[in-house]
């Protein structure tokens, strides 16, 4: 989530934007490339979460981690479903002709609303990837008992 952070509110996204400035090449070629340097550290850390939980209860300790991520699903789509809220809400503000304060306002509320559904997105990426590991496993399982 850190790293979603950062991503999003440094240099990396300043970056893409002056690479559009050269052309369309140039900007999907970058944009490519910052999107492969993005997962790195989210699978690191994911291959460290199944060796630990594996190490500790075998094949149930990365069902027992999936389950846990899962248990945050409710929260990543509450989370997921404020940026359009609240870009909707900027954009009915300057269609209402309100003042540019409150058209600010919404804009660091949409600001806000993009960082939270893409660390939220990350989140969910994060249990959709151990839960099929689990499936499998139980599939294996099921059929050496037959």
């Amino acid at each position: 989530m850190v790293l979603t952070a950062h991503l999003l509110r440094c240099s990396p996204v300043q970056d893409v934007a002056d690479a559009c400035r050269t052309g369309a090449a140039t900007n999907v070629i970058f944009g490519l490339a910052l999107g492969y340097k993005s997962v790195i550290i989210p699978i690191f850390a994911i291959a460290v979460g199944i060796y630990v939980s594996f190490t500790i209860a075998a094949m149930y300790g990365i069902a027992m981690a999936a389950l846990g991520m899962l248990s945050t699903i409710a929260t990543g789509l509450s989370i997921d479903a404020y940026g359009p809220i609240s870009d909707n809400a900027g954009g009915i503000a300057e269609m209402a002709g309100m003042s540019h304060r409150i058209r600010e306002r919404t804009d660091a509320l949409d600001a806000a609303g993009n960082t939270t559904a893409a660390i939220g997105k990350v989140i969910q990426m994060d249990v959709f990837q151990l839960l099929p590991v689990c499936s499998k496993n139980n599939y294996n399982v099921w059929e050496g008992e037959k």
